[in-house]
């Protein structure tokens, strides 16, 4: 993948250090830029006023939940295992 096939991109945890750095990056660089955290801070409040979509509700499906509607009219064969 290059950066010029990037058109928009989501972050989680968009108000941490490291992924707010990303987000004001690909802003700078002309993509549209939002994400989820879960609670306002000064930083999130940062990144809305540089135009910034940050959302705070915790509507994003979990994994497990995905993967439940992927398989539910299925026929699944899975493998379960530890790191």
């Amino acid at each position: 993948m290059k950066l010029k096939d990037i058109h928009s991109v989501y972050f989680i945890g968009i108000g941490g250090i490291g992924m707010s750095a990303l987000a004001r990056y690909f802003k700078y660089v002309g993509k549209e830029v939002s994400g989820y955290d879960r609670t306002s801070s000064p930083i999130t409040d940062a990144l809305i006023e540089n135009g910034i979509t940050v959302h705070f509700e915790d509507s994003i499906k979990k994994r497990s939940e995905v993967l439940g509607i992927i398989t539910k009219d299925t026929f699944c064969f899975s493998v379960a295992g530890t790191h």
